[in-house]
């Protein structure tokens, strides 16, 4: 569960949970929507898991699915004026609008175009500085995308590896401990439950949010 060891806490006790609002404040706002992000503090979480899509040109678009209404976010341009129809937010302006204290998890999603490599370079382009920093986790449920984010963002003098998350893998060890998971004869406490149980030393009791 690499990554997760060095994700800040938000009280003197290691063993208190951090809470990170899934896609932002959904409840209220747009999923991955600017204002869902910015809202997660006030809604009483630490910070936001949030859901990365690349663009053209190398941007990178907040979004679960990789179509919008019709609208193909692999092909986006930041100027395109169909984002702020949609509220489609960039990654830039997360960035840029959320308070320093926020803890950010980045969930880089499988790409239809197979660009791994341009991808992760991407990601931590934007985040520039802030790639080493405690505020942000990036996360993969794709293991390659996680490797790869990893080997990038370790590159240069003196550089404090990223934390990266690579849940892919994570659910690979939980079903070779459980066996396949199965429509028919669903686990009894759900996969974030029985994941948690099984993962729980080695993540510090810290919570974990397996839904895509």
């Amino acid at each position: 569960m690499s990554g997760f060891e060095d994700f800040p806490l938000v009280s003197g006790s290691r063993y208190k949970p951090i809470v990170l609002a899934h896609r932002g404040d959904h409840r209220t706002h747009k999923p991955n929507s600017l204002l869902a992000v910015t809202s997660s503090l006030s809604s009483g979480a630490d910070g936001a898991e949030v859901d990365l899509r690349l663009g053209a040109e190398g941007g990178v678009f907040l979004s679960h699915d990789p179509v919008q209404k019709g609208y193909q976010l692999a092909g986006a341009r930041e100027e395109d004026a169909e984002l702020e129809k949609l509220s489609i937010c960039t990654l830039d302006k997360v960035l840029a609008s959320s308070p320093g204290e926020m803890l950010l998890n980045l969930e880089l999603k499988r790409d239809p175009l197979g660009r791994v490599e341009d991808f992760a370079e991407s990601v931590l382009s934007k985040c520039g500085p802030y790639v080493s920093s405690k505020r942000l986790l990036f996360s993969s449920f794709r293991s390659k995308v996680s490797r790869v984010t990893k080997n990038q963002g370790s590159r240069g003098e003196d550089r404090t590896p990223p934390g990266v998350q690579d849940i892919g893998g994570s659910f690979d060890l939980l079903r070779q401990r459980t066996g396949p998971f199965r429509p028919e004869s669903p686990l009894p406490e759900g996969p974030r439950q029985v994941a948690g149980a099984l993962l729980g030393s080695r993540t510090k009791g810290k919570c974990l949010d397996f839904r895509r």
